[in-house]
């Protein structure tokens, strides 16, 4: 038998508990069943179906796998074809409200949600990605250091950060052997460096 069609046939006829139990006896209480993408969240709250919406909102929350206070794996808001949630589909004042009860989102809000997500991701990536660069400007400084290239130090010094030049890691920057610019090249005697970053400081 194919549980989707049933379940599609029988939406509009049976009681809406036992569509419930139907649904779940047949492990497709959560699952996409039509071509459109829509699950039965989705159809339920087109249909305006209020008692069969709270049974299925009750059991994708119980179903959820909670992650330092995030609930994951929900289906509430997952979008259809359409990029459209089941809020979208709401066709009452009593299902919005029963929906946005249980966590429920636009199309538009999810939307947004993940485009901010995206941000954070790509900023966070591009923060480490200078911190990197910053790291190996910091080493080709204390290589100019030991070759006693001031030029080559001064230019290095003054990036800015679009190029690798973080001025709080330059500021902390130590070598591996915990020496700062100024600590080693004080030990190299390397004079024009010195004034160059005292003055800087």
């Amino acid at each position: 038998m194919d549980y989707y069609k049933e379940i599609l046939s029988l939406i509009d006829k049976k009681d809406e508990k036992d569509i419930f139990e139907m649904a779940r006896k047949w492990d497709i209480l959560l699952n996409p069943i039509d071509d459109f993408g829509n699950n039965l969240i989705h159809l339920s709250a087109k249909r305006n179906l209020l008692t069969l919406t709270n049974l299925l909102l009750n059991e994708d929350k119980s179903n959820a796998t909670v992650f330092q206070g995030q609930e994951l794996n929900r289906i509430i808001n997952e979008l259809n074809d359409n990029n459209q949630t089941p809020l979208d589909l709401s066709v009452s004042e009593q299902m919005t409200d029963l929906i946005r009860g249980f966590g429920g989102k636009t199309g538009l809000e999810v939307e947004k949600e993940f485009e901010a997500m995206e941000d954070s991701y790509y900023s966070a990536m591009e923060d480490v990605s200078k911190i990197q660069t910053a790291h190996i400007t910091s080493n080709k400084m204390f290589d100019a250091i030991r070759d006693n290239k001031i030029l080559e130090f001064k230019r290095l010094y003054e990036l800015d950060s679009t190029k690798g030049g973080l001025l709080l890691h330059r500021l902390l920057a130590k070598n591996e052997f915990g020496q700062t610019f100024l600590e080693f090249a004080e030990k190299l005697e390397r004079n024009e460096i010195i004034k160059y970053l005292k003055e800087k400081n």
